[in-house]
């Protein structure tokens, strides 16, 4: 009896150092990046389709935040805008942090788009504090040679103020 129990208490304790030990060598969970309120006034934008059929576009950023003082910033669109014009364009945010006064400029793309370098989603490091920018829709040189838009895509610039934690 005696031994059977010191048998089971051996078990019971390389099981525990195994578990404890699987535990401690399991990666740490991250945080998922927080959303982050953003007032905003759209920028506004003419797109068109493939029957050139003219549409107003308001582009508005999203921005969250997956670690204190940095923000990931993107364009939500779906595929029916992508479908557009739009799809040729990069979003640019040139924003002044406020609170620690750094400023700078953060381009997206809007869609999918192998022809336009800037990513979907930009991370920057931008510091906690109130955040005040414009956004503009900016033409690529594809579109710049386009009889109907001339020198670029007409738009007009959006303003945006947020808080990064």
């Amino acid at each position: 009896m005696n031994r059977t129990i010191t048998r089971l208490s051996s078990t019971a304790v390389a099981v525990a150092a195994t578990v404890g030990a699987v535990l401690a060598a399991a990666p740490t969970a991250t945080a998922a990046p927080v959303p982050v309120r953003v007032d905003q006034i759209p920028a506004t934008s003419l797109t068109l389709n493939g029957l050139v059929v003219p549409s107003l576009w308001l582009v508005s950023i999203k921005v969250t935040s997956p670690a204190r003082g940095v923000i990931e910033m993107s364009v939500p669109t779906g595929p029916e805008r992508c479908a557009t014009t739009a799809a040729r364009t990069s979003i640019r945010l040139d924003y002044l942090n406020t609170g620690n006064g750094r400023f700078g400029s953060i381009e997206v793309k809007p869609c999918d788009n192998r022809f336009i370098k800037a990513p979907q989603v930009a991370r920057v490091a931008i510091g906690s504090g109130r955040v005040v920018g414009t956004i503009n829709v900016l033409p690529t040189e594809r579109i710049q040679d386009e009889p109907f838009f001339g020198p670029g895509q007409p738009s007009g610039p959006g303003y945006a103020t947020f808080v990064v934690p």
